[in-house]
């Protein structure tokens, strides 16, 4: 096969590598007979033009922050090449160092010497010194983005995700990085400091003389509470190198070392390396102490229940536009979009409101003008003016969004019976995390202990207890305050579990699975009370109690809603699809009096029903014009209003009297993302929106 030449010149020989910002070739310049390093970054298929300019914006920023260093442990830049009509990608050509990299070394030999990783940690942190004095932040230092070269020379490459301090961050979700080796505060939206890169060169150095980093778990659920809860791990090296290391990992940046702290740090443990030492037993070497800190908590006993996680505030919270937010530490919005559907301004302030403490979207009356004429449909604003309480424009407002962790898209959602937690699973995950509505903050991340898909949860009355089912049949009943499994009750056919939902007074548990059986359980006793068998021979895939705890609801794939007698675990009524099949149910809920069932459809429709009569009592359809089925439906506590989500980003309001839209809410512009999960607070006054783009959508609902 011919090999490529990029601009008549660049001939691509092999391909070095490939990662999410590109892919990198060994390529000859053909014009001075040199080789190179070219990075090729083309924009993926499918994406807008937004995310297109985006894209290009990420490359040129790479290749800014790589010409501003001058330093020999950095990788050259020699030139940029721009996209042009007939090739929409960007070409940085780049010198090419010969050697392996970090993270090679250590696979085919294990750890490496420790006076060599001393001296890679002073070389790094020399190059990391020029980045930070340019107000250039890597973000992504890992074994693997470290080349060593011929003679020892560490070269620090790819920097594709680099920050410069108060640019705006051009990130979809503000997160990139693997996320092993990414400091705490990267999973906040706490502006971008040079703090961050002395974490992750920690754990880089870790890496290098343990042959693993401290943070590397088998699931991605485990790894982030390695990062978040769990103690950092000592390495088990020459004792001043091992301060060294644990000194940049600090969890609060405020107290991790500066890059002269250090470098002093490393100074002195090359120099205890360099000495001759008695030697001593393998099992007598010291595991290398961390230096204790004021204010440290004493370390955990065996068997004590892992801490909450620690104040670092919110993951990536409110990135709707990522090419125009700004982290600041006040996150006060300054600007508003000039066309497009509602969004709220970048990063806009979350300010103490009436009422429990609750977030309010505060913007300044200049910038809610702004929005109210660029807006057509929902305004999400709170004027401000002077010294005074803000006033409630009477109109649904996005008070936050939260975003998932993992990035992998948001199937169930539901809140603690106060309103101040919300739990939220993952698509095909093992994690459920607990985020505090009041703070928006993440505050636990519960992880199923045999690493199964979890799917549902539900908590109890009284909030202590989190109910959450997996892929292998069990539902596990966690402690909330200490985050620990106090019971486990398995499905008799161990299949997969698709929904739970515990009685009004807490003492049934129901669970529908995906062999056509809904199991009841008494909570107090952990016995099996019930098993209910899908007449169609369908897969349950929702399950709800009535108000009263009488009668229980499930849905299954064959457009059927079964309503059993809770008591006797007879059969009552079986409710079909509506008219020409315009209800296929997939989730189901009961009004606050136990009157209506609303139950979505998957053409476009929610079905309310009767629950007395079982007549269909009302069709709601989805308006937008995209089609594609509504996924998910909540009754508010007072039951005058039906929030539906749809696979077209939006969730409508429905007036249950009126059966009219009283509001449209946005998701993200231009993914069109399935809005998979809904749930209202108890007092009604935040609707929670799921969608499959790995986002929470926090409303505040008048």
């Amino acid at each position: 096969m011919q090999a490529r030449v990029v601009v008549e010149r660049y001939r691509l020989l092999s391909e070095l590598g490939r990662g999410g910002m590109g892919v990198v070739w060994r390529a000859e310049d053909e014009l001075v007979g040199r080789q190179v390093a070219v990075k090729e970054l083309r924009p993926p298929q499918g994406l807008g033009q937004a995310d297109r300019k985006t894209h290009g914006l990420r490359a040129l920023a790479e290749a800014r922050s790589v010409a501003r260093i001058d330093h020999p442990a950095a990788v050259r830049l020699y030139d940029v090449l721009p996209a042009t009509p007939a090739d929409d990608a960007i070409y940085l050509i780049m010198e090419l160092v010969e050697g392996p990299t970090l993270a090679q070394l250590v696979e085919r030999g294990g750890p490496l010497p420790e006076p060599e990783v001393a001296a890679f940690g002073l070389q790094l942190l020399s190059v990391l010194e020029a980045a930070h004095s340019l107000g250039i932040v890597h973000r992504d230092i890992k074994p693997s983005n470290i080349i060593i070269a011929a003679g020892g020379q560490a070269k620090l490459t790819d920097f594709g995700i680099a920050h410069t301090m108060g640019d705006a961050r051009l990130t979809r979700s503000g997160i990139m990085g693997t996320q092993a080796y990414l400091a705490p505060e990267l999973f906040d939206a706490a502006p971008i400091t040079p703090a961050a890169d002395l974490w992750s060169l920690g754990a880089t150095l870790y890496a290098a003389v343990q042959g693993q980093g401290p943070f590397e778990r088998a699931s991605t659920g485990a790894t982030l509470r390695a990062i978040l809860i769990d103690d950092v791990p000592a390495p088990g090296c020459e004792p001043m190198l091992a301060t060294a290391i644990s000194a940049m990992l600090q969890r609060d940046p405020a107290r991790r070392v500066s890059i002269d702290q250090a470098r002093a740090q490393l100074v002195e443990a090359a120099a205890a390396l360099a000495e001759p030492v008695t030697p001593q037993p393998a099992d007598a070497r010291p595991p290398g102490p961390v230096t204790p800190q004021p204010g440290d908590a004493p370390p955990s006993a065996p068997g004590t229940p892992p801490p909450a996680l620690p104040d670092t505030g919110t993951v990536k919270l409110a990135h709707l536009n990522p090419a125009a937010s700004t982290p600041a530490p006040t996150r006060a919005a300054t600007t508003s979009s000039p066309s497009g559907p509602p969004r709220p301004a970048p990063q806009p302030t979350l300010a103490a409101g009436p009422g429990r403490g609750r977030r309010r979207l505060l913007v300044t009356a200049a910038v809610a003008a702004a929005l109210a004429v660029a807006t057509a449909v929902v305004v999400p604003v709170l004027v401000m003016s002077g010294s005074h309480a803000p006033a409630l424009v009477r109109r649904p407002t996005l008070a936050a969004t939260l975003a998932d962790p993992r990035g992998m898209g948001v199937i169930s959602l539901a809140f603690s019976p106060d309103g101040q937690m919300l739990a939220a699973q993952d698509y095909y995950e093992d994690t459920t995390y607990l985020w505090d509505v009041a703070t928006d903050r993440l505050t636990a991340a519960l992880t199923d202990p045999n690493g199964n898909i979890v799917f549902g949860a539900a908590f109890s009355p009284d909030g202590k207890t989190l109910a959450v089912g997996d892929s292998d049949g069990s539902i596990y009943l966690w402690d909330v305050a200490t985050r620990r499994i106090t019971a486990t009750l398995t499905n008799p056919g161990h299949d997969s579990v698709a929904s739970i939902a515990l009685s009004p007074d807490g003492r049934m548990l129901a669970a529908g699975d995906w062999n056509g059986k809904t199991y009841v359980w008494d909570v107090a006793t952990r016995h099996l009370a019930a098993t209910l068998t899908d007449r169609g021979g369908g897969q349950v895939q929702w399950v709800a109690f009535s108000p009263d705890g009488t009668t229980l609801a499930a849905v299954d794939d064959q457009s059927d809603v079964y309503l059993w007698d809770v008591a006797t675990g007879r059969l009552d009524a079986t409710l079909k699809g509506g008219p020409q099949g315009t209800v296929l149910p997939g989730s189901v809920a009961f009004s606050p009096d136990g009157k209506l069932l609303a139950a979505n459809g998957l053409h476009d429709s929610v079905g309310l029903w009767d629950e007395a009569t079982g007549h269909l009592a009302a069709t709601l359809s989805d308006p937008s014009p995209a089609g594609g089925g509504v996924n998910s439906v909540a009754f508010s506590p007072d039951g005058r209003t039906l929030a539906a989500g749809d696979s077209d980003d939006s969730t409508y309001l429905w007036d249950v009297d009126t059966s009219r839209i009283t509001a449209t809410l946005p998701g993200h512009e231009g993914l069109n993302a399935d809005v998979e999960s809904v749930a209202f607070s108890s007092d009604g006054e935040l609707l929670a929106v799921g969608d499959s783009d790995d986002n929470i959508y926090l409303w505040q609902v008048p």
